[in-house]
């Protein structure tokens, strides 16, 4: 808590490097669910594991792992084009975009 009169200061270059940090830290397999929904725009875990040609016990730990990074959002809940039952659809974050494109130039 700040005292009276204090006011918080937003350190950018100690965000930006926690950032960066958490984002050469991805695996493989984050990796290819990130490039699968940049790809797919919004998708389920059951359209990801679709798409990958995995289970969806492969994919729910990523999707998972990748909202606790603040890289993947729920965009809403939807039908799911694999299944036809309700399920909630992800997208990307802001952070998950500039991830994207990071991980697309270190592909080049």
């Amino acid at each position: 808590m700040l005292a009276q009169g204090e006011s918080m200061v937003y350190d950018y270059q100690t965000s930006l490097n926690a950032w960066i940090e958490v984002q050469e830290k991805l695996g493989r397999r984050q990796r290819e669910v990130l490039l699968a929904l940049h790809h797919l725009k919004e998708a389920t875990n059951m359209e990801i594991a679709s798409f990958l040609g995995w289970s969806i016990n492969r994919v729910t730990p990523r999707m998972l792992e990748l909202r606790e990074k603040d890289l993947v959002k729920q965009a809403r809940i939807r039908k799911c084009k694999v299944t036809g039952n309700n399920a909630r659809a992800w997208k990307l974050t802001i952070h998950g975009e500039d991830t994207v494109m990071q991980i697309a130039k270190k592909l080049q």
